[in-house]
Formats: structure tokens, sequence, C-alpha cells
């Protein structure tokens, strides 16, 4: 017998009479016989959120309506996105009421330009129109804009060069 084949013996020999590996223990917490609380309903905040994340992705609207259903009134991100549902549904005056009680605890100009693009959908442009005019004029978009040079105006009088 060569050295090598008397070595592989040898360690086979030994491997088969060692006593078995030890059966793995199971992962997770401790089984006991007590049964678990019934989980907490989740908060309006976890309802918001939930909604939130799936009108981001405009997928479930039947569940995002029932979330926000389930969250009461007086809370001015429930009616923005309310707002934002009846958008997606095409219900123009759900969206122009809803948006129309979000203003009611703030201006928001984000929220009043929406608005006005749903009362012009309905053909109510002189509400649109007032809408609009009270919108806050937009600034630069980039705090460097004056930098600019496309930006500088002109001189009224040309140089003296």
């Amino acid at each position: 017998m060569s050295t090598r084949l008397a070595a592989a013996f040898l360690l086979l020999t030994a491997c088969a009479s060692a006593p078995p590996a030890p059966a793995p223990r199971p992962v997770g917490p401790p089984r006991t016989s007590a049964p678990l609380p019934p989980p907490l309903p989740p908060t309006e905040e976890a309802r918001l959120q939930e909604a939130a994340w799936l009108l981001a992705d405009g997928r479930s609207l039947e569940r995002v309506a029932t979330l926000l259903a389930a969250v009461g009134p007086g809370a001015p991100r429930r009616d923005l996105m309310i707002g934002q549902l009846a958008e997606l549904t095409g219900d123009d005056a759900g969206a122009a009421a809803a948006y129309g009680r979000a203003l009611a605890y703030g201006d928001d100009d984000e929220v009043r330009l929406k608005r006005a693009l749903a009362l012009e959908r309905l053909g109510r442009g002189a509400e649109a129109e007032a809408d609009l005019r009270r919108l806050r004029p937009a600034g630069p978009q980039e705090p460097d804009a004056e930098a600019r040079p496309e930006r500088k105006l002109r001189p009224l009088r040309p140089s003296s060069r």
C-alpha cells in the first residue's frame, strides 16, 4: 500500500469511529405555552405613512382610501392625501374640496396650485385664477442664480469704453 493510500484509510477509519455530530438547535424565540397578546392597532401616523407610500407608488388606491378613512378629521396630511387620491381617480371636485380643507390649516403654495388646477379642470376658472393670484412670487430656484451670466441684467446705458 502506498503512503497516501494508507493515510487516507486511517482518516476514513477515524471519521467512521467518531461520535455523530449533535443535532442543530432550532433558531428563534423560545416556545411558551402562554398566548401572545393581540397586536396593537396602528396609529394614525402609521396609517398616514403607509398611505403616503402607496400613493407614491400609485398602487392599491382602495387600500389608501381605507387607511385615510380610518384617520380622524383634523389632520392636514390626511386632507392633502385625500386630494391626491381624488386626482389619481379623476375626481376633481373631491380634489378641490380636500385641498381647500388642507388650506384651512395654513397657506401652502403647492396645495393652492393643486386646488387651482383642479378648479380649472372643473371649469371654475374665476376661482382658479383667484387662487393663482394668491400664490407668492417665486424666487430664483438656485441659490447662485444671480451669479450666472445669463441671468445678469444688461446695463441701461452703454458703457463709455
